[in-house]
């Protein structure tokens, strides 16, 4: 038998290790659904958390500090209010950004119009309002340029379609 070489995945913020789990369950640990938290397989997580590596801190990305970042973050402690400040400053609030009470009736009218996703195939909720054509490319907020999506087909549509969260591509 070669090498174990685990294949990590994600799935919902949680690790998996494919490779671990197999030489677990081969060892009488047994598998449940959801392996991070059952009891029965703390020895296998020991396991995990011990030989897997973590991702380390990166510096903060503040002019001039050399800090280290807090986890899951950009920033250390202290520079992250401020750079968390700025970023609200830069882009304005939602009335500003031109999604005040106006937007916001008009939101819940298209939600009530779509209550389900309108993205093929897709049968979950609408949580969002999206612009069919963006308004970074000439759309405006006629009812017949706005439909219902789930978070994720919108994200989707945005990302690939839309020139990605802000950042505009004709």
């Amino acid at each position: 038998m070669g090498v174990l070489r685990p294949r990590i995945t994600t799935t919902t913020s949680r690790w998996k290790c494919a490779g671990f789990a197999g030489l677990a369950m081969s060892n009488g640990i047994k598998r449940s659904p959801n392996m991070q938290r059952s009891s029965a397989n703390s020895r296998l997580w020991r396991v995990i958390n011990h030989f897997m590596p973590k991702k380390p801190l990166s510096p903060c990305l503040w002019p001039g500090c050399s800090k280290i970042s807090e986890p899951n973050s950009r920033y250390c402690t202290d520079h992250k209010a401020t750079a968390d400040k700025a970023e609200r400053d830069r882009r304005g609030t939602s009335t500003q950004r031109g999604y005040g009470a106006r937007w916001q009736r008009l939101r819940l009218l298209i939600l009530a119009r779509d209550p389900v996703c309108r993205y093929p195939g897709c049968g979950q909720l609408s949580t969002d309002v999206d612009h069919i054509v963006s308004k970074a490319k000439g759309g405006s907020d006629e009812e017949n340029n706005l439909q219902g999506l789930c978070h994720e087909h919108h994200s989707l549509k945005t990302a690939q379609k839309d020139g990605g969260f802000g950042r505009y591509r004709p």
